[in-house]
């Protein structure tokens, strides 16, 4: 009698503990704008989510995906002279900077 009373205790616990787990809605944000003139070549997200590094023809951005602050990083000198297709690499395991190619 104890057994299958400490089976109907767990088995309601179960059923009790799955029910009341929800998963996060996820939402979708535009994190960039893909115009003509400076096309967006590829982009990588950090691992925590809370930056976004992309790169078009002439420069890599860094955007805060929270505020959509975007700095960009300006082109080296020794490159003016043409154009450069920057290509965002990956991020370091911290999240705070990434590796341009």
């Amino acid at each position: 009698m104890t057994v299958a009373v400490v089976l109907v205790v767990a088995a309601v616990a179960w059923f009790v503990w799955h029910r009341t787990r929800t998963l996060p809605e996820l939402k979708q944000l535009q994190l960039t704008a893909n115009s003509g003139e400076e096309p967006v070549i590829n982009g990588a997200g950090s691992p925590d989510g809370k930056y976004l590094a992309y790169a078009d023809l002439s420069r890599i951005h860094i955007k805060l995906t929270d505020t959509g602050e975007t700095r960009t990083i300006p082109q080296p000198e020794i490159f003016s002279s043409g154009r450069v297709e920057w290509q965002i690499a990956s991020w370091f395991p911290d999240g705070t900077s990434s590796l341009p190619m």
